[in-house]
């Protein structure tokens, strides 16, 4: 916790953004081992991230409070998962699956840039 939580929170937002990143470009290149080293980038990110937002929740919110936004929290982010499953595969048919991995690098992209509008 030496850099606090929005430090970290960005930090974790730009490995995801990078792992994004490499994964777009290998499959468009193809270069497998990006394809690799992009997920792992990306998980690694991820998985931090979810750690840093909890805390930042936890700052905000006490008693029965924490547990509904830890909830919405949680829930939204699944959301999201839910929307990628519905979307991404429709364009990856109707357009190429290097389509899909650029819109998806697209909402990272944009997901990175709001926290700064706050």
């Amino acid at each position: 916790d030496r850099v606090g939580n929005r430090a970290a929170a960005a930090l974790f937002l730009g490995v995801v953004v990078a792992g994004q990143a490499m994964m777009t470009v290998g499959i468009c290149m193809p270069v497998p081992w990006m394809l690799y080293a992009g997920r792992l980038l990306f998980g690694i990110g991820s998985e931090s991230l979810i750690v840093a937002q909890s805390a930042i929740v936890a700052k905000w919110f006490k008693g029965r409070e924490l547990a509904f936004a830890l909830g919405v929290s949680l829930t939204t982010s699944r959301l999201g998962s839910i929307a990628c499953f519905w979307v991404l595969p429709g364009v990856a048919e109707h357009v190429s699956v290097a389509a899909a991995f650029v819109v998806g690098l697209g909402v990272c992209a944009v997901t990175a840039a709001a926290p700064r509008a706050f």
